[in-house]
């Protein structure tokens, strides 16, 4: 949102970009609230969207007030890979770490070991990241931490040590604490900004989350 001001801001001046931050599933939030009549819908109301949170958050029986009809997204700007975070004080330092924490806690029980998502897509990241390892070994255990509402949430339970383990964008933790520590990244190629993280390929896991970013108008005012 801060790219796109700056960008409307240089390319068109003298023309005010009012940007309203309602943080949250990477759009869908908004697109609720648009939605719902708390914004106009006349073409002077542009809505940030995540192309695939839009798409998983939408389920038939979602109360979201909208469909992916109602949604066109006329500019896609940027993407980001997901990323799986720890607390530099946790002492995991790999995927094979989490896989062991994970085991033990299966198997001994003990404190808990949790992983936060950051919204719906970081949910069926985790989903398969869980799966992945119940196939390795079936006695592997975590509890999941439900923060739909985003990434910040599953970053504040992290610091606060609320979770082992989060999974969010790697746009951010750009800037954030020294305290959080990238350990593996959802992607098939390296990412520019976390070159020397290693993949989930890496360790043997086929997944990958790339998050598709853009501005969208109500499907019903766009003309060709």
């Amino acid at each position: 949102r801060k790219v796109y001001q700056s960008y409307f801001n240089l390319k068109y001046p003298g023309i005010f970009i009012n940007p309203i931050y309602i943080p949250g599933s990477a759009g869908a939030l908004g697109w609720s609230a648009a939605a719902s009549g708390v914004y106009p819908t006349d073409g002077y109301t542009l809505v940030g969207v995540d192309i695939g949170t839009i798409a998983l958050t939408i389920q038939p029986n979602a109360d979201t007030k909208f469909t992916v009809k109602d949604v066109y997204a006329f500019n896609i700007g940027s993407y980001s890979d997901a990323v799986v975070i720890v607390h530099k004080s946790s002492g995991i330092k790999s995927l094979n770490d989490i896989f062991d924490r994970a085991l033990n806690y299966g198997i001994n029980g003990g404190t808990s070991f949790s992983m936060a998502a950051g919204g719906s897509i970081a949910f069926f990241t985790y989903y398969q990241l869980y799966h992945a390892m119940l196939d390795k070994d079936p006695r592997v255990k975590i509890d999941y931490v439900v923060t739909l509402s985003g990434a910040a949430q599953a970053i504040a339970a992290l610091l606060a040590g609320n979770v082992t383990t989060s999974i969010v964008n790697t746009p951010d933790i750009i800037g954030l604490s020294s305290d959080i520590v990238p350990i593996a990244v959802l992607s098939d190629r390296p990412n520019i900004m976390f070159p020397d993280v290693p993949l989930f390929k890496d360790y043997g896991y086929d997944i990958t989350q790339t998050g598709w970013r853009g501005v969208s108008l109500p499907h019903v005012l766009c003309v060709d």
